[in-house]
């Protein structure tokens, strides 16, 4: 197993009124060697949903708004690359709740496989280790 690097989108302030670019910080981690149950996966496709503009606020709603510094979340669908999870191999494609980055690392739990779609393509991207 190895470290890598994930790319992650964070909310950096609560916009007034249409989001602009400010309103985001990119940041990039540097991930540890995956521990016993965990899975790495590199997104396919994140999900941007007009929800995710109300949660930027912190108004009362009926989902918790987004934190400050922290990643954006949302629904994503990638693969796992790499597996400390014997229920969750390699070359799985998964959903999960993990959100705005390239990368994704957490514990198999967090992460439903689903059968993959033969006519459906992945996307091509490309991760570097460090």
């Amino acid at each position: 197993m190895t470290t890598a690097t994930s790319t992650q989108i964070q909310l950096a302030a609560r916009p007034t009124g249409w989001p602009t670019a400010a309103n985001f910080a990119t940041v990039v981690v540097e991930l540890p060697e995956l521990t016993a149950g965990q899975v790495r996966v590199v997104n396919d496709y994140i999900s941007v949903d007009p929800y995710m503009r109300g949660r930027m606020s912190d108004a009362r709603s009926y989902i918790a708004p987004f934190v400050v510094g922290e990643v954006m979340g949302g629904g994503a669908v990638g693969h796992v690359i790499e597996s400390a999870a014997e229920a969750v191999p390699v070359g799985s494609l998964v959903v999960h709740q993990y959100g705005w980055r390239d990368v994704v690392q957490e514990d198999a739990a967090g992460f439903r496989v689903v059968p993959e779609i033969p006519s459906v393509a992945r996307p091509p991207i490309s991760v570097c280790s460090a």
